[in-house]
């Protein structure tokens, strides 16, 4: 066998061998590149699923703080009709049967609307 023949024959066995890990090489990228798009999707699914969960609490927040601002309206409204213009006006003089009186009013009237106490 001549010199030529052995490095020819060497050159296929090498290029055999080349090729045998090539194929592992490639499928091994292949799975790797689908476990990264499909953590990718999952990642957005789940953001996506969060943000929609979110949006729905600060709906139900929105309209509860809402409720509550209309019942303390309510609240203030009755009791501005209960307080005289001269208990506003003697508001730093008013003694303190004056000041028991209109806190009793206010609790009063807040547990009567929304069952809020001290």
């Amino acid at each position: 066998m001549k010199v030529w023949q052995r490095k020819r024959r060497r050159d296929v066995g090498e290029k055999a061998y080349a090729r045998l890990y090539l194929l592992p090489t490639i499928l091994a990228g292949a799975a790797a590149a689908l476990l990264i798009y499909e953590l990718r999707s999952s990642y957005r699914q789940e953001i996506s699923s969060v943000k929609m969960r979110n949006s729905g609490f600060a709906v139900v927040v929105a309209s509860r703080l809402a409720g509550a601002l209309r019942e303390i309206d309510f609240i203030l409204r009755d009791v501005h009709d209960h307080v005289t213009d001269e208990q506003l006006a003697a508001r730093g003089d008013a003694t303190s049967a004056e000041t028991a009186a209109l806190n009793e009013l206010l609790s009063r009237k807040s547990k009567r609307t929304h069952g809020w106490t001290d």
